[in-house]
């Protein structure tokens, strides 16, 4: 299911997309994209789902003879897709090469002056990859969860998210892109517009570990940082420091842009420690390496737990519920004599979270940029109770042709 939020229309742009491939009878294949951008988001989704899609459903016997390699090649290719897709959207853009890791130049104009500055865009992924109905291979980037839900025999919600999301909040993230060369330059701090300082999220204790600062973020809430979700996670970002370039002269441009000058690329902020896309924050750590998991569904029978299921979703749908109270929408209680299909629970699920996303945002907050970020995508699979093999029927993920 996916829809680009609230009551749609408005002008509002879906930057969310999935996909779903069985290239094998051994392969199956899941996947969700959450754009961000607002000129390029949604290029940065399409390009980095065709790619994954094709690559990984062209080698699927890779994918079944050594599954991780397989998969962190496909979000390569699936970055220099998203690089390659946005070159063609617009002539008047320009690769940077310089020292590092490239990335894109577009003409701006800021208060009457023209410059070079950098593009930004980009996207998460989550994918799963079930393997001979056995094994599951979660790999992830971003802010795109993928969670496991279920039930105890007594009826108790069972959730676990299978990879952590890689946020500003994350201290292994942060120990990741402080210790790269450009590390020093990059700051994780709260999103405190009306304060006139940074307000930094962690600190080295004693022993020069990082760790979270407790005074700081207390400081974060007496300005009144919100909290951007019911797991009481604060907007934060990581800020990419300004660059300035000597540009060499583009032939055949007329005009100031074609001319040798130099420019200043404008700081960056973003919300995410890796991704795909996002050229200029990778060249200051960001990456596309995507964490993995490895999942037996052996692990379901050992924890005894009951309809299991597996939601892949943006956070567009995380960040308005908590994962026990997604368990309530969507799996029933051992005990229940009636039981909706799923695809009906999934699509109450799915009308409950667009419109609680359209009360928040649109009538609570009124028209905002944050409107423009509330598209949501989710994928529910049903995970095999007994047995050893993956269901594939049943899979719920569907989409109206104006919306996606």
């Amino acid at each position: 299911y996916t829809h680009e939020g609230g009551g749609g229309g408005r002008g509002k742009e879906n930057q969310d997309t999935y996909f779903i491939a069985h290239p094998h009878a051994d392969v199956a294949i899941y996947a969700v994209f959450d754009g961000h951008g607002k000129a390029y988001g949604r290029t940065a989704s399409l390009a980095a789902a065709a790619s994954m899609k094709a690559l990984l459903s062209r080698h699927h016997r890779w994918l079944l003879a050594q599954p991780e390699e397989a998969l962190r090649y496909a979000f390569r290719e699936a970055h220099l897709a998203i690089q390659k897709a946005i070159m063609g959207s617009n002539p008047q853009l320009r690769m940077h090469e310089g020292s590092g890791s490239p990335y894109i130049l577009q003409w701006m104009e800021e208060d009457g002056e023209y410059s070079w500055d950098a593009v930004d865009g980009g996207t998460t992924v989550t994918v799963v990859v079930a393997l001979r109905g056995q094994d599951l291979f979660v790999a992830t980037v971003g802010d795109s969860a993928v969670v496991m839900l279920g039930r105890t025999p007594s009826g108790s919600p069972v959730s676990e998210l299978l990879i952590a999301e890689h946020t500003p909040t994350s201290v292994s993230e942060y120990t990741r892109m402080r210790n790269l060369n450009t590390g020093s330059q990059v700051k994780f701090i709260y999103d405190c517009p009306d304060y006139d300082e940074d307000i930094n999220i962690f600190r080295d204790d004693d022993s020069g570990s990082a760790v979270l600062d407790e005074d700081t973020q207390r400081l974060a809430d007496d300005q009144g940082v919100m909290f951007k979700n019911s797991r009481d996670d604060r907007f934060t970002y990581v800020v990419i420091p300004e660059e300035r370039l000597d540009l060499e002269a583009l032939p055949g441009v007329p005009g100031p842009a074609g001319d040798a000058q130099r420019t200043v690329v404008e700081e960056q902020t973003i919300t995410m420690t890796r991704s795909l896309g996002d050229f200029y924050p990778h060249r200051h750590g960001l990456t596309y390496e995507p964490e993995m998991r490895v999942l037996p569904l052996t692990f379901l029978s050992k924890r005894n737990i009951k309809s299991p299921l597996l939601l892949l979703a943006s956070d567009g749908v995380w960040d308005i519920f908590d994962f026990d109270e997604v368990c309530e929408h969507l799996v029933p209680q051992p005990d229940a004599r009636q039981v909706p299909p799923l695809e009906t629970r999934a699509s109450k699920f799915f009308e409950a979270t667009r419109a609680r996303g359209a009360y928040f945002f649109d009538e609570v907050r009124g028209p905002s940029p944050c409107e423009m970020q509330m598209s949501v995508c989710c994928i529910v699979l049903p995970l095999p109770v007994r047995g050893s093999q993956l269901a594939t029927s049943g899979v719920y993920a569907s989409a109206s042709a104006d919306t996606f």
